[in-house]
């Protein structure tokens, strides 16, 4: 019996020993709690290790900025965001501002700190004043506001300073460089640049050469920087081996890597390389499989897959899918055609007003009507198209990791020119002889315009470039992208080529649309006066350079005013010839 009371009573104090252990053991938030509170304390011993070796160096201005910097990646941790890390980091950068005000690794700890326009707008004040700057210093400087540049979608200037620290020895922004002198179309000093730059420490800076190296006209540049990359333990992602192999040539290897493509949009991120893997091998069937008709909200994409396919594989056209793009497209283009004509409306009942009211407009050249400028706005959108048509290249595409292909590009605009020049003879043949080249009288009576004409724009080119810099405007835009690019088709074309094309045939064809069927055909219906500001507007939009549109604006102006003095086209052609011979003349001496 007392066995058994024994044995009763040890199960009882079992079980209250372990309901009492229940009742205490913290729940997993308290234990959470707990965890937080001990990395606390352990931020604030560092700090107050800190604070005992300040004391003891209250000199040492590298101590103190460690300290902020310190507190600085505390504050940023997103796993467990700590705010009283950031209130001291704010604390702590106030008081070395305030107690080494001017001090180069003080103002540079701080602009590393900042964040958009306030970044660059500081970042650039210190440029001004760093020269005195140790090179180390001044060469981290030069990196972030490269960075801060970047960040704002300055791209241009961020390559600016990108090549500055690159040239002072720095690795990390190597990358930016060489697409910034590519940009520029210095294609041979970016390919000798990516030979001689330092080692980067970082995979990502070696992944992003190598996809600077993908923009260059050498096709090797790519691989080799992959091959120098891999010796380092550096692994590509499948995406970019299939690139790099795609730009080498190396199809089977593109095949092979692109198994491991994972399935995405239609026209985004990685999807797009499986149809340049099926077109480089040419496996036709499987590229038209992989163009999608119903995709309306990726027609570019599948404009640059049929136009590839196309132009690899005429035969392709009577691939089903591809006969329902080209009926798309088409049902699409026509429409596009009658746009001009639609814009004209107006224009051709202002001037049955004006003829009711007695004051019929007198045409600059009689045979031209504003039916002739309806049929030069439809040649501008077919030109368009044909110039694209012709722009893609072997891989499919215009531009190769954000950089205009400059062969691309010369092919765009030369078969485009080409094409619409031919469509303009038509214009032209209605123009007697006078009309179009002059003659001897007009042009010894005219030349000296042209002239002073060619000098106020050059006036005017210069105060726009000073106002744009003076309120700060982004210079750069897709006209300047590709004027650059056309320069640096002259190393691959040959500089002569690229003059021919932009200093000769590009003027002739733009002053015949706009000075001859377009103010022509204006001039008959409403005076000249406002027919030659319409031409000048739509001459100047049709460029796409908003921060240099009064320039546009001006020439065109200034053209119809030529054709107007002298009944002729050919000083408006002349003036647009040596304008765009001078600018692109200094363009390939730059890029030579």
């Amino acid at each position: 019996m007392q066995a058994w009371v024994a044995r009763a009573l040890v199960a009882l104090v079992g079980v209250a020993g372990w309901s009492g252990a229940c009742a205490q053991a913290p729940t997993p938030e308290q234990q959470f709690a707990q965890v937080r509170a001990e990395k606390s304390a352990a931020y604030q011993r560092v700090v107050a290790d800190y604070d005992a070796r300040i004391a003891a160096a209250p000199e040492d201005r590298a101590l103190q900025i460690a300290r902020c910097q310190f507190m600085a990646v505390a504050s940023r941790d997103e796993e467990d965001y700590m705010e009283s890390a950031y209130d001291d980091e704010v604390a702590c950068e106030t008081a070395l501002a305030k107690r080494w005000p001017g001090a180069p690794e003080v103002d540079l700890f701080v602009l590393q700190h900042l964040y958009g326009d306030e970044s660059v707008k500081k970042g650039e004040a210190l440029l001004k004043t760093a020269q005195d700057w140790p090179d180390a210093l001044r060469r981290e400087l030069l990196v972030a506001v490269s960075d801060a540049n970047s960040n704002n979608d300055l791209d241009h200037r961020a390559g600016e300073l990108a090549l500055q620290a690159t040239h002072m020895g720095d690795a990390r922004v190597v990358s930016r460089a060489v697409s910034y002198l590519q940009g520029k179309g210095k294609s041979g000093e970016a390919v000798a640049l990516l030979r001689t730059a330092a080692v980067p420490e970082s995979d990502f800076e070696k992944g992003r050469r190598i996809d600077a190296a993908l923009a260059l006209p050498d096709k090797q540049a790519a691989a080799r920087e992959l091959r120098r990359w891999k010796a380092t333990g550096y692994a590509p992602d499948p995406e970019q081996l299939v690139r790099v192999s795609l730009r080498a040539g190396d199809v089977a290897t593109a095949r092979m890597a692109s198994r491991g493509i994972p399935a995405g949009r239609y026209g985004q991120g990685a999807e797009p390389l499986r149809f340049d893997v099926a077109l480089a091998a040419r496996d036709y069937t499987r590229a038209a499989s992989l163009i999608e008709p119903a995709k309306t909200d990726q027609l570019r994409e599948t404009f640059r897959r049929f136009v590839a396919l196309l132009k690899a594989s005429p035969a392709s056209i009577f691939q089903p899918r591809m006969l329902i793009v080209a009926t798309m497209f088409s049902m699409l283009f026509v429409p596009l055609l009658l746009v001009p004509g639609l814009m004209l409306l107006p224009v051709h009942y202002r001037g049955l007003v004006r003829r009711m009211d007695g004051r019929a407009s007198t045409p600059l050249f009689a045979p031209i009507g504003l039916w002739h400028s309806w049929y030069a706005g439809a040649v501008l959108i077919v030109f368009s198209f044909v110039g694209a048509f012709a722009a893609v290249n072997s891989d499919g595409r215009l531009v190769v990791d954000g950089q205009l292909d400059s062969t691309a590009v010369f092919r765009m605009a030369a078969w485009g020119t080409g094409f619409g020049l031919l469509c303009m003879l038509f214009v032209a043949r209605l123009l007697w002889r006078r009309a179009l080249v002059g003659d001897a009288a007009m042009w010894r009576a005219t030349w000296t315009r042209i002239v002073g004409a060619w000098a106020v724009l050059l006036v005017i080119g210069v105060l726009i470039g000073v106002f744009n810099h003076a309120v700060g405007f982004d210079v750069d835009t897709e006209q300047t992208k590709m004027v650059r690019a056309l320069a640096g088709a002259g190393h691959s074309v040959g500089q002569w080529a690229v003059l021919v094309v932009v200093a000769m045939l590009a003027p002739v064809f733009e002053e015949l649309v706009f000075r001859g069927a377009l103010l022509g055909g204006l001039s008959r219906h409403i005076s000249f006066g406002w027919a030659n500001v319409w031409q000048a507007a739509l001459f100047a939009a049709i460029h796409g350079d908003p921060p240099r549109l009064p320039y546009y604006f001006a020439m065109g102006l200034f053209g119809g005013w030529l054709v107007k003095r002298t009944g002729s086209l050919a000083p408006a052609i002349a003036l647009h010839m040596l304008n765009n011979a001078v600018a692109m003349g200094l363009m390939l001496a730059f890029t030579a």
